[in-house]
């Protein structure tokens, strides 16, 4: 049995430290924001990653190809106690609609996907039920259904090759991360 704790641990050591954000407050970079900050709530350990775009994410890329360095804007890495599950969470954040939010976070997918492989690579463990989610917040919520996590299930995103499934939420509340470990 894989431990939760030792791939968190190992991922805080790896990753340096301007990556990772010490509190589980989500908000746009933007002054001219109109999404007001989001608190991810929790109970255990959580990983934030923050990539804002003061920081150069991928320094061998080169910056003149059109969207290469493209990323979502927070990756929340959060074991589920007693459910042996790691659930990574690819957040954006819009003001309006959510326009390019499927290439953000398909980004954020592979770049995740990479971390962990790293970090289980380093531990020494070779399998683990990892289940990828992607919460996009934004200001203009679709008019069909609710935002219920139990009224509303996880929609296939428009990438079916990935398998990843989505969340399209107002970025003016607070979430309840639990939630969403379904």
């Amino acid at each position: 049995m894989v431990d939760t704790r030792m791939i968190i641990k190992k991922l805080k050591e790896i990753i340096i430290s301007q990556y990772q954000s010490a509190e589980f407050r989500l908000k746009e970079a933007s002054p001219e924001s109109k999404c007001k900050p989001i608190c991810l709530k929790k109970t255990g350990k959580m990983l934030v990653l923050k990539f804002d775009g003061t920081l150069d994410l991928c320094p061998f890329f080169n910056s003149s190809v059109a969207d290469v360095k493209k990323m979502c804007d927070y990756i929340a890495i959060y074991p589920v106690k007693g459910k042996n599950k790691l659930f990574v969470f690819l957040c954006e954040l819009k003001s309006g609609h959510i326009g390019d939010a499927g290439e953000q976070v398909r980004a954020g997918r592979h770049f995740a996907e990479y971390l962990i492989s790293t970090a289980l690579r380093l531990t020494g463990y070779h399998a683990y039920d990892i289940q990828y989610r992607a919460l996009i917040f934004s200001t203009k919520i679709p008019a069909k259904g609710g935002t219920n996590p139990k009224s509303l299930p996880y929609e296939e995103y428009q990438y079916p090759v990935l398998n990843l499934k989505y969340k399209h939420l107002p970025c003016n509340q607070d979430c309840d991360i639990n939630a969403y470990c379904f």
